[in-house]
């Protein structure tokens, strides 16, 4: 895409919250300036929950969470366990994910930017997902009929597909093979071997040759909206 500048603010292990909440604190990047853009909000898993660190820096902007305090990498094993006893739900990252992608939304419109969004990891950012595991929780039909017009609020139309695939990590590792397939990434990940076509780094990442194939697909996708 000549005479464009790409710009990551991704940041290691945030998620949702931190990623939209990021295209406000980075003043000298002249993000609204520019005169077109184009937002891709690459989505993480539902059920991190992100808050301003205390230890704000150029580069650690956040803090999160999981709603697993056994985890041996848990930071806060006390906060962890709060947010899994007082705050987490199905219901609770469904709702906090639909934010955060009305949140980038309300950005682009502001700023003048096209907005397109694709899932990295998570099997349950989907329309019929989205769907399906909020209903149960609602029983009176008038709330949910207006949920299902706030998930049809969202523009599925510039949702970035690769191939047949829910995420970004799934199309990858089909890509591997049938020896990688009698596996799950997240196996792989354990085992700290990578894959075996190296699609994927050892710590269960896009590896560069996943990265290059990543935006080939996407760049597909911008060409099919009419972005570019």
């Amino acid at each position: 895409m000549p005479g464009w500048t790409p710009v990551n603010l991704g940041q290691r292990g945030c998620g949702n919250r931190a990623a939209v909440r990021d295209l406000y604190y980075h003043p000298d990047l002249g993000l609204e300036k520019a005169k077109e853009k184009i937002v891709i909000f690459m989505l993480s898993s539902i059920n991190r929950f992100d808050f301003i660190s205390k230890a704000f820096n150029d580069h650690h902007h956040f803090y999160a969470m999981w709603p697993h305090p056994w985890d041996k990498n848990a930071t806060m094993p006390s906060l962890w366990q709060a947010y899994h006893d007082h705050v987490w739900s199905d219901s609770f990252g469904i709702l906090e994910c639909i934010g955060n992608i009305k949140e980038a939304m309300t950005w682009c419109k502001a700023h003048n930017a096209k907005f397109a969004f694709v899932n990295a990891f998570d099997m349950y950012i989907t329309y019929e997902a989205f769907i399906q595991g909020f209903a149960p929780h609602i029983t009176d039909r008038k709330q949910q009929e207006q949920f299902v017009k706030l998930v049809d609020s969202i523009p599925w139309d510039n949702y970035i597909i690769l191939g047949d695939k829910i995420s970004v990590i799934d199309y990858l590792f089909d890509l591997e093979g049938e020896n990688a397939r009698s596996l799950n990434w997240m196996e792989w990940c354990n085992q700290h071997k990578g894959t075996p076509r190296g699609m994927l780094t050892p710590c269960g990442h896009p590896s560069v040759l996943g990265h290059k194939i990543i935006a080939e697909q996407m760049y597909k996708n911008l060409q099919a909206f009419n972005f570019i």
